[in-house]
């Protein structure tokens, strides 16, 4: 079965070599029985991720980059999995939050359900985390499940799979570019008749003190907010058709 493992990177050259490294060190183990592949999907990145990607390209054929000039988390990752021919397409963030004991779960998820999102509010989840990230994610959630009926358990964890037949359900649908991508696949998901398999995870904010976030949590809480107004419009127009 082929996995495709995509990492979306802007300006990543503190962590990315490393974060490589430790990925194929540990897929060689946790997926040995997969035809798998690692593509870091560059984001524009004005520093030295790309050659640095390269570079470790060079040594390990399972990884590989694919970049893009215009920016957006969400394109980054839609363009990357379209890239290229898999069974299960999945993406997780450059500066590992999420353990990678936690893949070989997120394959299985998706393989049987369709859809598999890594959950920090699942009973079995240990996550690090800071008190205001907490208070806004929780507030986000309990938002987005009153405006879109969304019933996943987080929306925004940066560790998701999608087996190919959801995938390509999915693609025409998926038309945001930027962090609300994740709400919005999850909510067609739904919608589409997938059960979100939710995946406890060992999720630690700042793993790599070197590493500084370029997520700005309140500006892009306050866009989410606004996009799930827009979401709610389209589905119900969807639903009356």
């Amino acid at each position: 079965m082929k996995v495709l493992m995509v990492i979306p990177a802007y300006n990543e050259e503190l962590v990315i070599e490393n974060s490589l490294r430790q990925s194929v060190a540990a897929f060689d183990g946790l997926l040995k029985d997969y035809d798998w592949m690692i593509l870091v999907a560059d984001n524009g990145s004005v520093d030295r991720t790309c050659e640095i990607v390269r570079s470790v390209a060079c040594d390990h054929s399972r990884v590989g980059l694919f970049p893009l000039e215009k920016k957006g988390k969400g394109l980054a990752i839609r363009e990357a999995w379209k890239s290229r021919d898999a069974d299960v397409y999945a993406f997780m963030d450059a500066d590992l939050a999420t353990d990678l004991r936690d893949v070989p779960a997120l394959i299985d998820g998706a393989t049987r359900r369709g859809v598999a999102a890594g959950s920090r509010f699942h009973r079995d989840s240990v996550v690090r985390r800071s008190l205001s990230r907490r208070i806004v994610s929780r507030v986000y959630r309990l938002i987005a499940r009153v405006l879109v009926s969304i019933s996943a358990q987080d929306l925004q964890c940066g560790f998701k799979a999608v087996r190919r037949d959801a995938a390509h359900i999915l693609f025409p649908l998926w038309t945001h570019e930027g962090f609300f991508f994740d709400t919005e696949i999850l909510a067609h998901a739904e919608r589409c008749g997938f059960v979100v398999a939710n995946i406890p995870v060992r999720w630690e904010e700042g793993r790599d003190a070197r590493r500084k976030t370029s997520v700005k949590i309140f500006a892009t809480a306050w866009d989410n907010f606004k996009h799930l107004w827009i979401l709610r419009g389209k589905l119900r127009d969807a639903r009356k058709m």
